[in-house]
């Protein structure tokens, strides 16, 4: 019996070494503002029109395609109003401010305005992937 409990005993202290050595896993949280995506994982699209007459973050003003602004998914929202965001690809960056909620936009889709999207690619491209963000 003593002899099983031996083996059970090194078979978790195996495992446990195995877990500690293995590379840090990002987890998303609806309440942190720090980087949530895997680098490279983001998704950009852009908005524009009515769409951005009235942006639902508390006290902001109708912006426009020539304004440095983001839309973040719903999944995103909490604490984002009015911060400033870094979003790269590529060795191209844009800081743009968090202005509306996105709600067709999955947790890794964010809807940029003109004036921020064509910082990092051209309109007609019409969607970037492998982006990174965080927060300024």
């Amino acid at each position: 019996m003593r002899a099983s409990f031996q083996v059970v005993l090194l078979g978790l202290a195996s495992v446990l070494l195995l877990s500690a050595s293995a590379a840090p896993v990002t987890l998303e949280s609806e309440t942190s503002t720090e980087q949530l995506v895997a680098r490279g994982s983001l998704q950009l699209t852009w908005y524009a029109g009515q769409s951005m007459a009235n942006p639902a973050c508390p006290g902001q003003k109708a912006v426009s395609s020539s304004d440095y602004v983001v839309a973040l998914p719903m999944s995103r929202k909490k604490g984002m109003c009015g911060k400033w965001i870094n979003i790269r690809k590529g060795g191209k960056s844009v800081n743009a401010k968090v202005v509306d909620y996105c709600e067709s936009c999955g947790s890794n889709h964010f809807d940029l305005s003109k004036a921020a999207f064509k910082k990092l690619a051209p309109l007609s491209q019409g969607v970037v992937n492998g982006a990174s963000w965080s927060v300024l």
